[in-house]
Parts: C-alpha cells; sequence; structure tokens
C-alpha cells in the first residue's frame, strides 16, 4: 500500500469517526451530516481503487485513478484556500460606529436558541452593552422544528438578558442570508445606513459579501465564537456555500 492510499483511509476513517461525533453531540438533526460517511465512503473506495490499480496492468484504470485523485486533491486545495479566507474574514475587528446591529438568525429548537445562536447573541449583548446607540435587528423567521420564530426566540433571549426592548427590531419572514438583508432593508429603507451584521466566524465572509451585493456600501462583521466540536463540519460546509454562492452571482 503507497502513502497515498493510507492517507486516503486515515481520511476515510476519520470522516466516519467524526460523523458518529455530530450524531451524539448535535443529533440526528444536524445540518448535511451524511457529507461525513458520503465523504469517507469516497475515500476508501479511493483508495481501494489506487491498490487494485497498482496490480492491475491495465494502463486505463492507471489512468482514470490518478485522475480521480487530482480531482480531488485539486478540490481539497480549493477548500483549504477558501477555509483560510473564511478564517482571515473572521479575524478583523469592526471599525465603523453603526446605525444598525443585524443579528442572523439560526436554528431554535422548540422555543429555545441553538448553540450557535446563542453564541452570536452573547456577543451581540457584549457589544450592544459598550455601544448603546445602535438599534439591534433580529432577523429570522419560523422553520421546521421552530415552535416560534427565530426572531422572536432572539427578542426574548436579549430582552431577558437586560437590552432594552426598545432598540429590538423583529424580522419574521427570512429563511436565509440573502432574505436576512432583503427584509431588513425593507424594514430599514436606507442602504446609506451603516451595519453591523452579528454571525459565527465561519459565516462572516459570506454574510458582509451578501450585504454589499445587496448594494450596502457600509458593513461590517461582528465575528461570534464557533462550536469547537463543530468548527471542522461549519468550516467546510461553509466553503462549499461560498462556491455555490459565487457560481449563483449571490456573492
Amino acid at each position: 500500500m503507497n502513502i497515498l492510499s493510507c492517507i486516503f483511509n486515515v481520511l476515510g476513517v476519520f470522516c466516519y469517526v467524526y460523523a458518529i461525533i455530530i450524531l451524539c453531540y448535535a443529533g440526528v438533526g444536524a445540518a448535511q451530516l451524511w457529507f461525513w460517511p458520503c465523504l469517507g465512503c469516497v475515500c476508501l473506495i479511493v483508495s481501494v481503487c489506487r491498490q487494485l490499480a497498482e496490480k492491475n496492468s491495465y494502463v486505463w484504470m492507471r489512468f482514470l485513478v490518478r485522475m480521480f485523485t487530482g480531482g480531488i486533491a485539486v478540490v481539497g486545495i480549493l477548500l483549504l484556500i477558501i477555509v483560510g479566507m473564511l478564517l482571515v474574514s473572521s479575524a478583523k475587528e469592526p471599525s465603523l460606529e453603526p446605525d444598525y446591529i443585524i443579528v442572523l438568525g439560526a436554528k431554535v429548537k422548540g422555543t429555545k436558541v441553538s448553540r450557535a445562536l446563542r453564541e452570536r447573541l452573547d456577543c451581540t449583548i457584549a457589544y450592544a452593552t459598550e455601544h448603546p446607540r445602535p438599534l439591534i435587528i433580529v432577523s429570522g423567521g419560523q422553520g421546521d422544528g421552530e415552535d416560534i420564530t427565530e426572531a422572536r426566540a432572539m427578542y426574548e433571549y436579549l430582552t431577558e438578558a437586560g437590552i432594552d426592548e426598545k432598540r429590538i427590531i423583529q424580522e419574521e419572514q427570512s429563511t436565509n442570508t440573502a432574505e436576512n438583508f432583503q427584509y431588513t432593508l425593507e424594514l430599514v429603507g436606507n442602504k446609506q445606513k451603516k451595519f453591523l451584521v452579528v454571525s459565527n466566524r465561519f459565516h462572516i465572509y459570506r454574510a458582509v459579501a451578501i450585504g454589499k451585493k445587496m448594494g450596502i456600501q457600509h458593513i461590517e462583521g461582528l465575528a461570534a465564537p464557533t462550536d469547537g466540536v463543530m468548527k471542522v463540519h461549519y468550516y467546510l460546509r461553509e466553503a462549499f456555500a461560498v462556491i455555490k454562492y459565487k457560481l449563483a452571482g449571490t456573492i
């Protein structure tokens, strides 16, 4: 067995182990959980094919395996570059004094905010306490498994933490990041205002890019922490989302 085959074996095993960790930690409802066992299967298949190609004298089989392996390597390098870009983007500290703080919604379990959403809200509370002027827009509609809108859950979390309810505006229609900005701008009615968008670190680049694409000139990100256990999952998922949005012309 050559080095590349060993690497693919290790990657395959890692994917299956990580899928089990996510399942135990976040439950079956974790978004795109299926990705890891599928990727693990691909890695193990590539490893087996490489070993068969080494023992087989068919030139065409070796060529196909090498082409497929090369394709995986190119995709892997592209994803690493995008992840690096996400990390650099989220490391920037906001410099503007915003008129509005936009808190992007995330999963709500019944009426309780998820870990990711709680991290965004705690980050918002810390910033809003030090900067009492900007209004806070909590943005997110109601999805599967949610008894109330994400905006309502965020509103209740913030007011319980001592944020003045008069500072909070609820946007309860959006179902994705693009709609977060679309409906928020309809409420605000002015793209020239200064916006600070709050999301988890992995999501800051795409959120700011979407806002700029929609015509907001003064927008920066405030990065909330990313769950340590889910970090690899979130960043890899986000890298694919960036590619998708780039191809669609959304960012």
